[in-house]
This record gives C-alpha cells, structure tokens and sequence, in this order.
C-alpha cells in the first residue's frame, strides 16, 4: 500500500534525467506513480492491462484483497490518464470498451516486435509538443494575460471530480458549460452548422468551444496568446481523436493570409486586449468574402455589470471611492488564484456593432443570465430577461464580398 510513496520519487527523477518518451506501465495493484506522473510531466503514458484479476492475484498470491475499492480507484485512475492501453487479447480490449475506455486507445499486441514498433508510432504521433515560453509582447495587458490564463484554466475550478488533463476532466468541464453555465450557447454560437468549412478560434482556452467545430465536421485552427491554454487544447484534442492546428501568437496581427477561412471565432477574450479594434480588422481580412465572424463581448447594459459590479462592488465596497470601474472589472471578472487582474472592457449594443462596421448584416444578441441572478418570483422570466440583460454580447457579422 505505500509502494507509491516509496516509488514516485524515484521515477520521477529518472524521468527528468533521461527525458523518456513515454512511460511503459505494467499495470499492478494499488500503484498511481505511472498515472501521475505522466500528468505532471506530460509523457505519454502507455499502460499494459493483464485483468483486473490478474492484478489482484500477482500482489497478494491469491488472498481476498483487504482493500479492493483503492485498487479499483487507481486501476480506473491508470486507465483513463493513459494515452495507450495494450491487452493480449480482444475479451481483453472487449471489457475495457465495455468499461468505458475509447477503443481507438485500447491495442491488441501478441509480441514484443510487434509491440515495439506500433509503440514507436504511436510516440512519433502523440507526444505533446515542446513547452512554449510566454510571447514577449511589450504590453503589460498582454503579459497579464498570459499569467492568467497559465496558471488559471479557463473552467478548470468546475471539474471537482476528475483527476486533471484527463478525458474526464475536459469532459467535465465541457457538461457545465453547456449544461449549467450556458446551455445557449451550442445554438447560438453555430457549432453544429459549419462542416467542411476552415474556422479559425482566436483564444481557443482548453479546446471546448473548437472541439465542438471539429466533431461536426469543421477543419480548426486555435490561435491563442496563452501557451499554458494551447497545451490544454493541444491534449483535449488528442484524447478526444480529434484534429486541429494551434498556433502560439498575438491576435492583433495574425499570422495567416488575406481570405484564409471561412470563420472566424471568438469567445470571451477580445476584451481582454488593448487593441481591440486591431484584432476585429485581422478578423476581417483572414476571412474569406461571405465569411462569417462570431465574438463575444461582455455587455454593460447588463444585470451583472450594474448590480454586482457597479452596485456591490464600486459602491457597497466602496471601491469607487478609490479607484475606476476599469481597475475593479480588472480586480473581480476575472478572479484567481494568482490575482493578475487583466485588462476587462465591457460594450453596448451600439459600440460593438461600430467595431464591426467594415463588416455587412452585424447582428447583436444578448444572452448569459444565471437563474440565481434573478429574485425567485422571477426566475420564470429568464429567457426573456437574459435577452436584455444577460452578461453577453454576441456578434454575428459577415464579411462584404
């Protein structure tokens, strides 16, 4: 039962000594080292799989187990984290499926040949991209930005019931906002409705929003200023099987070319940059004619801006006594761990369709209003109420040909 603590140390070490490729785990009872390591360090992490009984038996030469749920716990934890997981046979590969475990990462494998080189494919395939440095911008917003967003995943604090950078994490984080946070929002921002189409997520996050664009069909791209985000989006989409590209860089000047997609999307970050208006003409030049921008923009004519933020934070607090509505938006949308207060900005209707103005037929929604925002005798009202009040603009604009 303390193998872990006595082996954690020691493979980590190794593992920062000689920087393997992957970690190989024959898979045995009561043991998380592989597991968590492979998160921490970000390995690849190939799991052999004998059966469950098989495990119990060679651990404690066929006595009753004494604690058989801690077993099953880090058996199911080893399984989910791994990138591959290789049986001997298919009633082997059958169960697991049969547990839940993607069959595209479950490998049948009869010899050590054979074994060996599938094993160096996958490794040539699936081994995270090298650690990105922070993008020397010049620009103090910008920087905050980025230590936001790498040390503070955007949804991370939903998933309270999954081991991290696993399926079941992104997977997790993935039911509450469009479960409990948004359930407008598959709709509304057109996930289902852009197969065969190249759309481009500028501030991509954990990967949520794209996965969506790429299930159905869409050829993505995720371009974000946040390397600790472009990591996560990078394993959200290798654990799903799915494919896309990410691209470490500034939004206000865009590394593609004139008319390079079909849309454009955006979710809750080009108010977080100084030059907002930069990144709405990039938008409109890597877009094809008739190409589609969707964005969100948080909204001041809302309940949230003018009861919590104005109401109870600048005068009930007392912060505006003090400082702007600027430094409290940058002090309390955006809360975490490390307090790295971004820039915030919050639009009317009327400003951000200006911002769109180079575009043709610019719409405006307004959603994102919370039932427990509402007094209970009004929580009825709420898909009528969000409509005028909710926290969210977006905007839909199409590109002039």
């Amino acid at each position: 039962m303390l193998a872990p603590l006595h082996y954690a140390p020691i493979v980590k070490a190794a593992c920062l000594a000689v920087a393997p490729s992957l970690l190989y785990d024959r898979l045995s009872a009561g043991q998380s080292v592989g597991a968590e390591l492979s998160q921490s360090l970000r390995i690849p992490y190939v799991v052999e799989y004998p059966g469950s009984d098989v495990v119990t038996r060679e651990a404690l030469n066929g006595a009753t187990p004494s604690y058989p749920e801690l077993y099953a716990k880090t058996e199911e934890l080893a399984l989910r984290q791994a990138t591959i997981v290789v049986v001997r046979s298919a009633d082997l590969r059958a169960e697991l499926v049969s547990r839940g475990i993607d069959a595209d990462r479950v490998l049948i494998s009869t010899s050590e040949s054979e074994l060996g080189a599938k094993l160096s494919a996958i490794v040539v395939a699936q081994a995270p991209c090298a650690e990105r440095t922070a993008i020397r911008t010049g620009d103090a917003y910008k920087d905050r930005v980025q230590n936001q967003w790498n040390e503070n995943p955007v949804g991370s604090h939903h998933a309270r019931e999954s081991q991290p950078r696993t399926i079941d994490w992104f997977l997790e984080v993935e039911r509450h906002r469009y479960g409990v946070y948004a359930p407008w929002m598959p709709d509304v921002m057109e996930f289902a409705t852009h197969a065969g189409q190249r759309v481009l997520e500028i501030g991509g996050g954990t990967g949520t929003d794209l996965a969506q664009f790429a299930k159905h069909g869409a050829d993505v791209t995720d371009v974000d200023l946040a390397a600790g985000h472009l990591q996560l989006a990078e394993e959200n989409f290798h654990l799903r099987g799915l494919s896309g590209r990410f691209i470490h860089h500034d939004a206000e000047s865009l590394p593609f070319d004139n008319d390079s997609f079909d849309v454009v999307y955006s979710n809750g970050v080009l108010h977080h940059t100084p030059n907002t208006a930069a990144v709405v003409r990039e938008i409109h030049r890597v877009l094809r004619p008739r190409g589609r921008a969707i964005v969100m923009l948080y909204a001041e004519n809302s309940l949230h801006y003018w009861r919590k933020l104005v109401w109870l934070f600048g005068v009930k607090e007392g912060l505006l006594e003090k400082v702007s509505m600027g430094e409290i938006m940058s002090r309390t949308v955006e809360r975490s761990a490390n307090d790295a207060r971004p820039l915030v900005k919050v639009y009317t209707k009327r400003r951000a369709e200006a911002l769109f103005r180079d575009f043709n037929r610019v719409e405006v929604l307004q959603r994102q209003l919370n039932p427990e925002e509402l007094p209970a005798a009004l929580r009825w009202t709420l898909p009528s109420s969000e409509r005028r009040f909710g926290w969210n603009l977006i905007v839909k604009a199409t590109k002039r040909v």
